[in-house]
């Protein structure tokens, strides 16, 4: 029984943590999610989701396999990060003076 929670506890935290990014993509603003193509917008999606899922993993197999998964999480966060600023610095927000 146990283990059907925990499988249904992936695809939630998942699915809890892409609503969280969308939120905060909108509250960036429209101008600069609107530039965003749709692969860079689905690639950052399925990043989310994926470190979602391995922090999910990590918890519930709290044993040897927890500093891995948590590096690897903290690998995927850090390339969103790095694909955000990328994406931030090529197209800036139009300031209010323009």
């Amino acid at each position: 029984m146990e283990y059907f929670f925990s499988f249904l506890l992936v695809p939630t935290n998942c699915v809890l943590g892409v609503n969280i990014f969308q939120h905060t993509i909108k509250t960036v603003g429209n101008e600069w999610r609107d530039k965003l193509p749709f692969t860079v917008y689905s690639s950052l999606m399925l990043l989310v989701a994926l470190a979602c899922m391995m922090l999910v993993i990590a918890c519930l197999f709290k044993d040897e396999h927890l500093p891995e998964a948590f590096r690897i999480n903290i690998l995927i966060l850090i390339h969103l990060g790095l694909i955000l600023l990328y994406w931030k610095k090529r197209y800036p927000l139009p300031t209010k003076g323009q």
